[in-house]
C-alpha cells in the first residue's frame, strides 16, 4: 500500500508540470508532431517509473529510465518554450 501512495505522490509531482508547460506551448504553435513526440515521452516515461516502482523497492533500470526520461522531456518542453519566445 506504502509503494502505491509513493508511485502515485510522485506522479502528482510531475503530471501537472508537463501538462501546464504541453499547454504553453501549444498556445505557442510548436508543431504538432513536436508537441505529440514530448507528450508521449513523458507518458511513456512515467509508465516506465510506475513499473519500476512496482516490481521492486529498490532502484531499477525502469525507475532510472523513467526518471531520466521525465526529467530530459520537461526539460526539452522548458528549452523550447524559452527558445520560441524569444523574439528573432
Amino acid at each position: 500500500m506504502l509503494q502505491s501512495i509513493r508511485a502515485f505522490g510522485n506522479l502528482i509531482e510531475y503530471a501537472p508540470l508537463a501538462i501546464i508547460m504541453l499547454g504553453l506551448l501549444e498556445i505557442q504553435e510548436i508543431d504538432d508532431w513536436k508537441l505529440h513526440m514530448l507528450g508521449s515521452i513523458f507518458f511513456l516515461s512515467r509508465i516506465l517509473h510506475a513499473y519500476g516502482l512496482a516490481i521492486s523497492r529498490e532502484s531499477t533500470p525502469y525507475r532510472l529510465l523513467g526518471t531520466l526520461g521525465t526529467w530530459i522531456t520537461i526539460m526539452a518542453m522548458a528549452i523550447s518554450g524559452i527558445f520560441i519566445s524569444l523574439p528573432f
